[in-house]
């Protein structure tokens, strides 16, 4: 598929201000939408990023952290260069903005935006962000579906974080209280357990529906493509067709005009 015209440079730097004024979660949802044949089958690697991203945010300047997606999109780039160095990817902030030399990139106060994250990691351009290849909506909605359920799981996962630190404080203070608030840390870990066990066997089904959505899309792009050859090449023998008959109606009439002519020289010899 033909993606849309390509965008100005003012057009895209206005859609980057935009996008990076959202939260790191929306910025996500943006980057994933962008690319949603690509990253259906795996979009969760993106969400724990950006999660990653958000309880990072702010706690080396003091700040409160595990934020989660609702953090700001934009770091500081000191920050910025811990959250790289700490997922053992050793490159510069300057490094990074070299993937966005389509536009002039605000100061914004010497801040590092997620998406421009997402753009180096997965070797994308604003061109593509912006302006992406028309998807079938049936995949726009499984993907939108799939993060739906993504950030319930996120909610639930959250308050049950929140419970556990509450029982590791009750116990630490030891008595009955301590002891209760200890095997119910002990309950509520084997139970952990079992989820994250699964999650894997239903993240694996999940990633191959997906990948079916992909696939069949694809299928279905290529029939399309098919069937738009198939009657490119009919058209082509219907004018074909057309411009032999006219060429032999033509042919006829010079004949009959020929043979007219030529009777017509007989009556004076």
């Amino acid at each position: 598929m033909q993606n849309k015209r390509l965008l100005s440079k003012e057009e895209l730097e206005r859609k980057y201000n935009e996008l990076t004024a959202l939260t790191v979660m929306e910025q996500t949802k943006v980057f994933l939408k962008g690319f949603v044949l690509e990253f259906q089958g795996n979009f969760e690697e993106l969400m724990d990023l950006a999660t990653q991203w958000g309880n990072f945010y702010g706690v080396s300047t003091g700040g409160k952290g595990n934020l989660g997606g609702e953090a700001p999109g934009l770091m500081i780039q000191f920050e910025a260069h811990q959250f790289l160095e700490k997922r053992g990817e050793t490159l510069t902030v300057t490094a990074l903005r070299e993937n966005l030399k389509e536009i002039t990139l605000p100061d914004k106060q010497r801040k590092v935006a997620f998406i421009e994250y997402l753009i180096w990691k997965f070797h994308k351009t604003l061109q593509e962000l912006f302006a992406p290849p028309a998807v079938p909506p049936e995949a726009l909605a499984a993907l939108e579906n799939a993060i739906s359920e993504y950030e319930k799981a996120l909610a639930v996962r959250r308050a049950r974080n929140a419970e556990m630190e509450e029982l590791e404080r009750v116990a630490a203070g030891g008595g009955v209280k301590g002891m209760a608030a200890k095997n119910r840390l002990e309950q509520m870990r084997s139970e952990d357990q079992l989820e994250q066990n699964k999650k894997e066997i239903l993240s694996a089904a999940a990633k191959r529906k997906a990948q079916k959505v992909v696939d069949d899309s694809e299928a279905r792009e290529k029939e399309r493509e098919v069937q738009r050859q198939a009657g490119m090449v009919a058209e082509e023998q219907r004018l074909a067709e057309e411009k032999r008959k006219k060429e032999a109606e033509e042919a006829k009439q010079k004949e009959e005009s020929r043979q007219r002519l030529k009777s017509k020289a007989s009556l004076w010899n």
